[in-house]
């Protein structure tokens, strides 16, 4: 990704947070019941559950979040990456909260 996009990023969340507030996109789960720990004392791979970059634009528009971690998990992810970012990702809480429910690894954001 070049800095040029990173730095249009950054600008864009920071413009979306003073319009909408601080809380954008964050929601406290009311407990976190999946470690990291196994996934770090292992030898596995972090698994990306993502619509689109801004360096490929649309990757899978149409992407089932939850189907997609659960091939991932049963594939032998050691965690899945949920993209949660709007504007350049085309993601969103609700399919952090679909992988969350799908799989019993540990997802992060």
């Amino acid at each position: 990704m070049s800095l040029d996009i990173l730095s249009q990023i950054v600008e864009r969340r920071k413009a979306d947070i003073a319009r909408l507030g601080i809380s954008l996109g964050h929601e406290v789960p009311a407990e976190r019941n999946r470690a990291l720990h196994p996934f770090v004392q292992t030898k596995s791979v972090v698994l990306e559950v993502k619509r689109a970059s801004p360096s490929k634009g649309d990757i899978a528009p149409g992407l089932d979040a939850a189907a997609t971690a659960l091939a991932y998990q049963k594939a032998g992810a050691g965690a899945i990456s949920v993209l949660t970012e709007q504007n350049w990702f085309k993601g969103g809480l609700d399919d952090l909260k679909a992988v969350c429910a799908a799989v019993d690894i540990a997802v992060l954001r």
